[in-house]
């Protein structure tokens, strides 16, 4: 199946353009924080990456140093929140779990942890082992705005324990604006006292233009005091409360075109964000956007969008995909057909005008 950033960056579709995007909580969790289709961007990738924790900050920084890649990232050792000013920041057993909220170590008691091994679930331990409250420091917090604010980010990703909400909230006068996708990790019940949850993100993006496009359940836990799994094979699954998860939101461009400006280059960057943070998942939507693109602004003499045809035939036919279309069949979908008739007439004006 055809890599599409490497094929858009192979025609020259995306020369000029730059993408930045955020990471908000940094940390090394044991896995990255962005696909390496985002790094086929190379020098046109700017990385911006937020952690509280002054010596991991480093530490990220001096790691991607000797990895010699070819785009940028900056490292900010700063909490962000709401607004500028000193916070309390409280410091857990596992660092990764800190926050500016007090844990409710109570409720966190009651949950455990847990992995599938050899197609059985286990329980590791509780949740409070990792949030359990250490101590508290004093640092400086800043906003999305004030540190960002005069660059047009295009996507940020947000892990902050309970402090999404804030974030998102120190950033709506400026960042919030240029966001076309935003990944925010959000709880269903209250594992920090006070923190913001799902409901209020949700209220909170839907009214400022985004569109809900992923809930990724990854936190169902487990009782502690009764880590009971139904462990019926072949497929046995998980019990218990969903309790945290990520969220995926984006501005669908087709739908509120005049919300954005210069919206072939905007649509442009959000097919590749989307194509980048999950390719198979948001593979639909690439493809509407390409033959949106194409059929307005195609144009055989001032760019190549007509050239990103093969693409869709690609996808249309992959075997990876499900379809499987012989080119009979292509030929017979409303996509095809709208490519072609759009093709055809651009033909058509391109003759008369020479």
């Amino acid at each position: 199946m055809i890599n599409l950033i490497t094929e858009l960056k192979r025609l020259g579709i995306l020369d000029g353009l730059s993408f930045q995007v955020a990471s908000v909580g940094a940390r090394d969790m044991g896995e990255q924080d962005f696909s390496h289709l985002w790094y086929e961007l190379g020098e046109q990738l700017t990385i911006y990456n937020f952690e509280p924790d002054e010596q991991e900050c480093q530490k990220l920084a001096e790691r991607f140093t000797r990895q010699g890649m070819t785009h940028q990232e900056i490292y900010i050792p700063k909490a962000l929140g709401q607004r500028s000013g000193q916070e309390d920041f409280y410091i857990t057993r596992n660092p990764g779990c800190s926050s500016l909220y007090l844990p409710d170590e109570d409720f966190l008691g009651r949950l455990s942890l847990s992995r599938s091994t050899s197609g059985k679930f286990e329980r590791l331990k509780d949740l409070n082992e990792w949030t359990q409250f250490a101590r508290v420091e004093t640092v400086n917090c800043s906003t999305l705005d004030q540190e960002i604010g005069n660059h047009p980010i295009d996507f940020i990703k947000i892990d902050a324990q309970g402090a999404g909400l804030d974030i998102l909230r120190g950033g709506e006068e400026r960042v919030l604006n240029s966001l076309l996708a935003i990944q925010v990790e959000i709880e269903f019940v209250n594992l920090y006292h006070g923190e913001s949850l799902f409901g209020e993100v949700d209220t909170f993006l839907r009214q400022r233009g985004f569109s809900l496009l992923l809930i990724d359940p990854s936190g169902q836990k487990l009782r502690s005091l009764t880590p009971l799994v139904y462990q019926r094979q072949p497929s046995p699954y998980f019990v218990g409360q969903l309790v945290w998860g990520d969220v995926i939101y984006y501005r669908d461009l087709i739908q509120t075109p005049d919300s954005h400006p210069n919206l072939p280059q905007s649509l442009l960057k959000l097919i590749c964000v989307l194509y980048c943070l999950l390719p198979h998942r948001f593979i639909d939507i690439c493809a509407e956007y390409i033959i949106y693109l194409i059929t307005h602004y195609g144009d055989p003499q001032a760019n190549h969008l007509f050239d990103l045809m093969p693409i869709i035939k690609d996808w249309f036919q992959s075997p990876d995909l499900g379809l499987q279309l012989s080119d009979a069949e292509l030929g017979e979908t409303k996509a095809w057909q709208q490519l072609s008739w759009a093709k055809e007439l651009a033909q058509q004006i391109s003759t008369l005008e020479d």
